[in-house]
């Protein structure tokens, strides 16, 4: 059940990593909250609704009322999708929301892309390239994103993905657009698997076949790696992979929404993203560097159609 009579509901999907402390403390929010407020808040990503459930519910949305009034989501998990995005966001039904100046300090180019594309930005995380120094090579180490599909680095690298795809495409199509289809092509070979983020860390510094030299991922996963482990994070002058987390709100309920939505901007959702390696929007600066996906073609062509094709053609040049 997306909603509830006499609530106002809020869908919440968070990074795996967070979710379990998530869900702890935003529980306890809940208690105290809806003690005292004259309009009580559900969650229906409490009461067992999984992304999987999550992206269902939006591609087979027909009306506002079949969804949640306010959505607290990373990118994908359907809002992105072509159904949600022409029915409610297009359409005005559902707005980016963002209080007053917390966008401010964001960098020109990424505050334009997050107004255009009508995106509240509430978070943001990267995804990283990660040394597994427990690897011996004879080839050099990568200075930016695109040198890791340089045929030097074969059998060297693993992706975080989960059910077997590959969960980010920024960087596939950076690779795409800088070198081609033969550029994705040795990218493919150079990935020796796509494994979740919990199989790669336990691979790390350890005798499992494998532990791969590069290991690209979330920055929430990358904080759950043992300190013991021989780990380097590589900084790459691009950026790491841009990956949004984001807030909408049906349209009807501007002066309502306020108050409920204030505990994602609050000090517990605040230190919760920082230990998963997010950065608040609000303290994103022009300094800081992000690899985005081409939104402008992502959006224009069908997001999931396009990034779904794209996994296809990588699953394809892939080494069984």
């Amino acid at each position: 059940m997306a909603y509830k009579d006499g609530h106002l509901s809020i869908l919440c999907i968070i990074p795996c990593p967070l979710r379990p402390r998530f869900n702890r403390i935003f529980e306890e929010h809940l208690e105290s909250y809806n003690r005292r407020a004259s309009l009580p808040v559900y969650c229906p990503s409490l009461e067992g609704m999984s992304c999987d459930d999550a992206e269902e519910l939006f591609e087979g949305a027909h009306t506002r009322e079949d969804l949640p009034e306010l959505i607290v989501a990373t990118a994908g998990h359907g809002t992105f999708g072509r159904n949600f995005r022409s029915h409610f966001v297009d359409t005005g039904l559902y707005e980016p929301y963002r209080p007053e100046g917390f966008h401010d300090s964001l960098p020109t180019a990424l505050k334009s892309a997050m107004d255009r594309h009508k995106i509240g930005l509430l978070a943001a995380s990267g995804w990283c390239c990660l040394l597994d120094q427990s690897v011996e090579s004879d080839a050099p180490l990568p200075g930016s994103w695109l040198d890791l599909a340089d045929s030097c680095y074969a059998g060297e690298i693993c992706l975080h993905g989960c059910d077997e795809t590959v969960s980010n495409t920024a960087l596939l199509y950076r690779i795409l657009q800088a070198r081609g289809e033969a550029g994705l092509e040795q990218f493919a070979r150079n990935v020796t698997g796509v494994r979740h983020f919990s199989r790669i860390i336990k691979a790390m510094d350890s005798s499992s076949p494998e532990r791969s030299r590069f290991n690209i991922m979330p920055g929430a996963a990358a904080t759950q790696i043992p300190r013991h482990k021989r780990v380097a994070l590589l900084d790459f002058a691009e950026g790491p992979l841009f990956a949004p987390l984001q807030v909408l709100a049906a349209r009807e309920t501007e002066g309502t929404r306020e108050e409920a939505l204030s505990f994602f901007y609050g000090d517990d959702f605040r230190g919760l993203l920082h230990l998963g390696g997010y950065i608040m929007a609000d303290r994103i600066s022009p300094e800081d560097a992000f690899v985005l996906p081409d939104y402008d073609h992502l959006f224009s062509e069908g997001y999931q159609e396009e990034t779904e094709e794209l996994k296809r053609r990588f699953a394809g040049y892939l080494v069984a």
